[in-house]
Protein backbone atom coordinates (compact mmCIF):
# COMPACT_ATOMS: atom_id res chain seq x y z
CA UNK A 1 0.00 0.00 0.00
CA UNK A 2 1.15 3.53 -0.73
CA UNK A 3 -0.33 6.52 0.99
CA UNK A 4 0.11 10.14 -0.10
CA UNK A 5 -0.81 13.16 1.99
CA UNK A 6 -0.56 16.86 1.21
CA UNK A 7 -2.44 19.61 2.96
CA UNK A 8 -5.13 19.44 0.28
CA UNK A 9 -5.30 15.88 -0.91
CA UNK A 10 -5.49 12.39 0.57
CA UNK A 11 -4.90 9.43 -1.71
CA UNK A 12 -4.83 5.76 -0.81
CA UNK A 13 -3.94 3.39 -3.60
CA UNK A 14 -2.29 0.05 -4.35
CA UNK A 15 -4.71 -1.81 -2.07
CA UNK A 16 -7.71 -3.84 -3.21
CA UNK A 17 -10.30 -1.82 -1.33
CA UNK A 18 -13.88 -3.04 -1.36
CA UNK A 19 -15.31 -0.61 1.18
CA UNK A 20 -14.01 2.19 3.28
CA UNK A 21 -14.90 4.93 5.75
CA UNK A 22 -12.96 8.19 5.79
CA UNK A 23 -13.37 10.47 8.80
CA UNK A 24 -11.76 13.85 9.34
CA UNK A 25 -12.78 14.69 12.93
CA UNK A 26 -11.63 18.30 12.86
CA UNK A 27 -13.85 18.96 9.84
CA UNK A 28 -16.80 16.77 10.83
CA UNK A 29 -16.23 14.95 7.51
CA UNK A 30 -17.35 11.37 6.93
CA UNK A 31 -17.19 9.69 3.53
CA UNK A 32 -18.07 6.08 2.69
CA UNK A 33 -17.69 4.26 -0.61
CA UNK A 34 -15.88 1.55 -2.51
CA UNK A 35 -13.28 1.20 -5.23
CA UNK A 36 -9.55 0.82 -5.69
CA UNK A 37 -8.55 4.44 -5.28
CA UNK A 38 -9.74 7.01 -2.75
CA UNK A 39 -9.06 10.69 -3.27
CA UNK A 40 -10.32 13.67 -1.28
CA UNK A 41 -9.88 17.03 -3.01
CA UNK A 42 -10.56 20.59 -1.99
CA UNK A 43 -9.99 20.24 1.75
CA UNK A 44 -7.05 21.28 3.88
CA UNK A 45 -7.23 18.00 5.75
CA UNK A 46 -4.83 17.65 8.64
CA UNK A 47 -6.45 14.92 10.74
CA UNK A 48 -8.06 11.83 9.27
CA UNK A 49 -8.94 8.23 9.96
CA UNK A 50 -9.35 5.57 7.28
CA UNK A 51 -11.27 2.43 8.23
CA UNK A 52 -11.61 -0.61 5.99
CA UNK A 53 -14.29 -2.75 7.70
CA UNK A 54 -13.85 -5.77 5.41
CA UNK A 55 -10.14 -6.10 6.20
CA UNK A 56 -10.00 -4.58 9.69
CA UNK A 57 -7.39 -2.09 8.48
CA UNK A 58 -7.25 1.34 10.09
CA UNK A 59 -4.99 4.28 9.20
CA UNK A 60 -4.88 7.28 11.52
CA UNK A 61 -3.04 10.55 10.97
CA UNK A 62 -2.98 13.57 13.29
CA UNK A 63 -1.25 16.91 13.13
CA UNK A 64 -0.69 18.62 16.48
CA UNK A 65 -2.55 21.94 16.35
CA UNK A 66 -0.78 24.93 17.83
CA UNK A 67 -0.66 28.69 18.20
CA UNK A 68 1.94 30.59 16.20
CA UNK A 69 3.38 33.51 18.20
CA UNK A 70 5.55 35.87 16.14
CA UNK A 71 7.40 38.59 18.04
CA UNK A 72 9.53 41.14 16.25
CA UNK A 73 11.85 43.97 17.20
CA UNK A 74 15.46 44.81 18.01
CA UNK A 75 16.45 44.17 21.65
CA UNK A 76 19.53 46.39 21.16
CA UNK A 77 17.33 49.44 20.56
CA UNK A 78 15.71 49.66 23.99
CA UNK A 79 11.91 49.74 23.64
CA UNK A 80 12.09 48.36 20.11
CA UNK A 81 12.47 45.02 21.87
CA UNK A 82 9.34 45.49 23.99
CA UNK A 83 7.32 43.21 21.70
CA UNK A 84 9.87 40.46 22.27
CA UNK A 85 9.55 40.85 26.05
CA UNK A 86 5.76 40.88 25.78
CA UNK A 87 5.80 37.69 23.71
CA UNK A 88 8.01 35.95 26.28
CA UNK A 89 5.36 36.59 28.91
CA UNK A 90 2.61 35.36 26.60
CA UNK A 91 4.57 32.23 25.71
CA UNK A 92 5.19 31.53 29.39
CA UNK A 93 1.46 31.67 30.11
CA UNK A 94 0.59 29.20 27.35
CA UNK A 95 3.47 26.86 28.10
CA UNK A 96 2.58 26.69 31.78
CA UNK A 97 -0.94 25.65 30.71
CA UNK A 98 0.40 22.98 28.34
CA UNK A 99 -0.88 24.81 25.25
CA UNK A 100 0.96 23.75 22.05
CA UNK A 101 2.89 26.76 20.79
CA UNK A 102 5.44 27.74 18.16
CA UNK A 103 7.23 30.90 19.29
CA UNK A 104 9.32 32.86 16.80
CA UNK A 105 11.39 35.92 17.72
CA UNK A 106 12.72 37.90 14.73
CA UNK A 107 14.16 41.36 14.11
CA UNK A 108 11.57 42.12 11.44
CA UNK A 109 8.73 40.50 9.54
CA UNK A 110 9.73 38.96 6.22
CA UNK A 111 7.64 37.32 3.47
CA UNK A 112 9.08 33.90 4.34
CA UNK A 113 7.02 33.90 7.54
CA UNK A 114 3.88 33.42 5.44
CA UNK A 115 4.99 29.80 5.01
CA UNK A 116 4.90 29.36 8.80
CA UNK A 117 1.41 30.87 8.96
CA UNK A 118 0.10 28.58 6.20
CA UNK A 119 1.26 25.39 7.94
CA UNK A 120 -1.65 22.96 8.50
CA UNK A 121 -0.90 22.76 12.21
CA UNK A 122 -1.42 26.48 12.85
CA UNK A 123 -4.80 27.22 14.39
CA UNK A 124 -4.24 30.88 15.29
CA UNK A 125 -1.53 33.53 14.88
CA UNK A 126 -0.53 36.25 17.33
CA UNK A 127 1.89 39.04 16.38
CA UNK A 128 3.67 40.98 19.14
CA UNK A 129 5.36 44.33 18.51
CA UNK A 130 6.19 47.70 20.07
CA UNK A 131 4.52 50.91 18.98
CA UNK A 132 6.10 54.34 19.26
CA UNK A 133 4.42 56.90 21.51
CA UNK A 134 5.59 60.39 22.50
CA UNK A 135 7.23 60.48 25.93
CA UNK A 136 4.84 63.13 27.17
CA UNK A 137 1.69 61.61 25.68
CA UNK A 138 -1.17 60.01 27.52
CA UNK A 139 -0.29 56.71 29.17
CA UNK A 140 -1.60 53.93 26.94
CA UNK A 141 -1.03 50.28 27.70
CA UNK A 142 -0.83 47.07 25.76
CA UNK A 143 -3.49 46.84 23.05
CA UNK A 144 -4.99 43.91 21.14
CA UNK A 145 -6.26 44.25 17.57
CA UNK A 146 -8.07 41.43 15.77
CA UNK A 147 -6.88 41.03 12.19
CA UNK A 148 -9.25 39.95 9.45
CA UNK A 149 -8.44 37.31 6.83
CA UNK A 150 -6.76 40.07 4.82
CA UNK A 151 -5.28 41.76 7.90
CA UNK A 152 -5.72 45.35 8.99
CA UNK A 153 -3.93 47.95 6.95
CA UNK A 154 -2.20 50.72 8.82
CA UNK A 155 -1.75 48.80 12.07
CA UNK A 156 -0.41 50.82 15.01
CA UNK A 157 2.86 48.90 15.34
CA UNK A 158 6.25 50.36 14.45
CA UNK A 159 6.09 48.74 11.03
CA UNK A 160 9.14 46.50 10.71
CA UNK A 161 9.09 46.26 6.91
CA UNK A 162 6.49 43.62 6.01
CA UNK A 163 3.29 44.16 8.01
CA UNK A 164 1.06 41.43 9.52
CA UNK A 165 -1.71 42.11 7.00
CA UNK A 166 0.70 41.47 4.12
CA UNK A 167 1.86 38.19 5.66
CA UNK A 168 -1.74 37.04 6.09
CA UNK A 169 -2.44 37.87 2.45
CA UNK A 170 0.64 35.89 1.37
CA UNK A 171 -0.45 32.97 3.54
CA UNK A 172 -3.89 33.03 1.92
CA UNK A 173 -2.23 32.73 -1.49
CA UNK A 174 -0.29 29.70 -0.25
CA UNK A 175 -3.62 28.25 0.90
CA UNK A 176 -5.07 28.58 -2.62
CA UNK A 177 -7.17 31.58 -1.67
CA UNK A 178 -8.62 30.19 1.54
CA UNK A 179 -8.42 32.57 4.54
CA UNK A 180 -5.34 32.51 6.71
CA UNK A 181 -5.82 31.40 10.34
CA UNK A 182 -7.40 33.91 12.74
CA UNK A 183 -4.81 36.47 13.80
CA UNK A 184 -4.27 39.22 16.36
CA UNK A 185 -1.75 42.03 16.71
CA UNK A 186 -0.68 42.80 20.27
CA UNK A 187 1.35 45.98 20.74
CA UNK A 188 2.97 47.58 23.74
CA UNK A 189 4.03 51.25 23.99
CA UNK A 190 7.63 52.37 23.63
CA UNK A 191 9.21 55.78 24.16
CA UNK A 192 12.97 55.15 24.07
CA UNK A 193 14.48 53.65 20.92
CA UNK A 194 18.10 54.66 21.44
CA UNK A 195 20.91 52.13 21.27
CA UNK A 196 21.06 50.03 24.39
CA UNK A 197 19.50 47.10 26.20
CA UNK A 198 16.57 46.98 28.57
CA UNK A 199 13.19 48.64 28.43
CA UNK A 200 12.08 52.06 29.60
CA UNK A 201 10.04 52.25 32.78
CA UNK A 202 6.94 53.06 30.73
CA UNK A 203 7.30 50.03 28.46
CA UNK A 204 8.00 47.70 31.37
CA UNK A 205 5.08 49.07 33.37
CA UNK A 206 2.67 48.60 30.46
CA UNK A 207 3.57 44.91 30.15
CA UNK A 208 3.38 44.29 33.89
CA UNK A 209 0.03 46.05 34.08
CA UNK A 210 -1.44 43.91 31.31
CA UNK A 211 -0.50 40.66 33.05
CA UNK A 212 -1.66 41.82 36.47
CA UNK A 213 -5.25 42.40 35.35
CA UNK A 214 -7.29 39.21 34.72
CA UNK A 215 -9.82 41.14 32.63
CA UNK A 216 -7.22 42.87 30.44
CA UNK A 217 -7.60 42.32 26.68
CA UNK A 218 -4.29 40.44 26.59
CA UNK A 219 -5.33 38.03 29.33
CA UNK A 220 -8.70 37.47 27.68
CA UNK A 221 -6.96 36.62 24.41
CA UNK A 222 -4.50 34.27 26.11
CA UNK A 223 -7.27 32.45 27.95
CA UNK A 224 -9.58 32.29 24.94
CA UNK A 225 -6.94 30.70 22.72
CA UNK A 226 -5.92 28.33 25.51
CA UNK A 227 -9.50 27.09 25.78
CA UNK A 228 -9.85 26.76 22.00
CA UNK A 229 -6.69 24.69 21.78
CA UNK A 230 -7.89 22.46 24.59
CA UNK A 231 -11.24 21.90 22.86
CA UNK A 232 -9.58 21.10 19.54
CA UNK A 233 -7.25 18.57 21.19
CA UNK A 234 -10.19 16.90 22.91
CA UNK A 235 -12.23 16.70 19.69
CA UNK A 236 -9.27 15.32 17.75
CA UNK A 237 -8.61 12.46 20.14
CA UNK A 238 -12.24 11.53 20.71
CA UNK A 239 -13.58 11.99 17.20
CA UNK A 240 -11.94 8.99 15.49
CA UNK A 241 -14.27 6.29 16.80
Amino acid sequence: MAQGVSGLRITCYGLRVTDYVLRAPSYGLRVTGSGLRITCYGLRVTDYVFRFPSSGLRITHYVLRMILLIAYGNPLRRDDGAGLRLAERMAGYWQSAGTPLRHLAVHQLTPELAVEIAEPAILAVVFADARAEPPGGLAAGVTVTALGSAGVAGSPSLGHHTEPDVLLAYASLLLDGRPAPPAWLVTTPGVDFAHGEGLSLRASAAIESAFSQPDHAVMRLLDSLRRQMSEVAECTHTGDN
